[in-house]
């Protein structure tokens, strides 16, 4: 399952004259929607290779179900960018698509340099430990396979010793690349624990965003180093 994001100005300049407010993700969904639409007339004669390579970035913002198993996560993995997925294709449908998912990602990357996951590292190892670390962060813990297809089991520790919880994640390799989504709920439960635990203020700034995408996951992409 790739993630492959479309940068659309409006999306963008629609969530920065948000802000700090509280967002209508269903009154966003259907402005990105009406862009797409009329962005699609607009192109007119660029015929269906064109219509195709759009319908296949939408699709691929749709969580599938990827055979992704721990054994393909054992390496070094940096951090490139925010990734967002759709839990259903009708939410994609009524989202324009990639274009709502550049624009959660354009808002969250603001947020993951603020509180240093830009900087983030994951390693894990043939036994299926893992260590996550940033500037400002370092967790550890342990990956098994989920129950469906592409879900991964993170069990987080502090310390190497204190547990912090478990929480499934949707998982997809492809070319070396990796994205990791959770349910935005489950990823403000872990924000918020990690928060309480680091006492940092800005983990729970990054919590008011994530709230206001229901309906999406949210976590990171990753590009393999060794």
């Amino acid at each position: 399952m790739r993630k492959i994001s479309v940068l659309l100005v409006a999306a963008i300049c629609c969530f920065m004259t948000a802000s700090a407010q509280k967002v209508d993700l269903g009154s966003l969904l259907g402005k990105l929607s009406s862009a797409t639409k009329d962005s699609t007339a607009t192109a007119g004669s660029t015929s269906s290779a064109g219509l195709g390579g759009v319908l296949g970035s939408l699709l691929s913002n749709v969580l599938g179900n990827d055979k992704i198993t721990t054994d393909d996560m054992v390496g070094t993995w940096q951090y490139s960018s925010p990734a967002v997925a759709f839990k259903s294709d009708d939410l994609l449908k009524k989202a324009g698509g990639a274009a709502a998912s550049a624009a959660v990602e354009q808002k969250l990357a603001e947020y993951y340099k603020m509180i240093g996951f830009d900087g983030m590292t994951l390693t894990v190892a043939d036994d299926k430990s893992f260590t996550m670390k940033s500037s400002r962060l370092s967790l550890s813990g342990t990956v098994e396979q989920g129950s469906e297809a592409g879900e991964i089991l993170f069990k987080f520790t502090a310390l190497k010793k204190i547990p912090l919880g478990s929480y499934t994640a949707h998982v997809s390799i492809v070319a070396g690349r990796m994205t990791i989504t959770f349910d935005t709920t489950r990823l403000m439960a872990l924000v918020n624990t990690i928060s309480k635990f680091a006492g940092s203020t800005s983990l729970s700034a990054l919590n008011s965003v994530l709230q206001q995408f229901d309906g999406m996951e949210a976590g990171f992409a990753m590009t393999k180093q060794r």
